[in-house]
């Protein structure tokens, strides 16, 4: 488990009255997963935005979007996990989890690729 997730998951636990919703996550070991993952998709983004921001003609944003696009592609095609991710899932999961958050994984960069970055 993380340092921060430990110490989220630690503190919320000396709390008294912690709602619910924040106990079953964090006694979930999946959802340190998912947290890894939404970071490297967040990372993507980001870089894609800042260069955006940077462009001084329309065609570096295409190239910009180009870009993003093609980084999608190649994790979908390579089903590639982040690093930090797939440590996670290695200490933690059981087969069957890895298996369902794979496929939520391939989804999200699914329908990202076809519904926000392809038309």
């Amino acid at each position: 488990m993380s340092h921060k997730f430990k110490l989220n998951k630690s503190y919320f636990n000396s709390k008294e009255k912690t709602p619910q919703i924040f106990v079953d996550f964090l006694t979930n070991p999946l959802n340190e997963a998912y947290l890894f993952f939404n970071h490297s998709c967040q990372y993507l983004f980001n870089n894609m935005i800042i260069q955006i921001e940077r462009a001084t003609s329309v065609i570096e944003v295409l190239q910009a979007l180009k870009n993003i696009v093609e980084c999608i592609k190649e994790r979908i095609a390579e089903k590639k996990r982040p690093l930090r991710v797939k440590t996670v899932l290695k200490r933690n999961i059981i087969y069957e989890q890895e298996k369902k958050f794979q496929l939520e994984m391939n989804n999200y960069y699914s329908t990202i690729h076809g519904c926000y970055l392809v038309k």
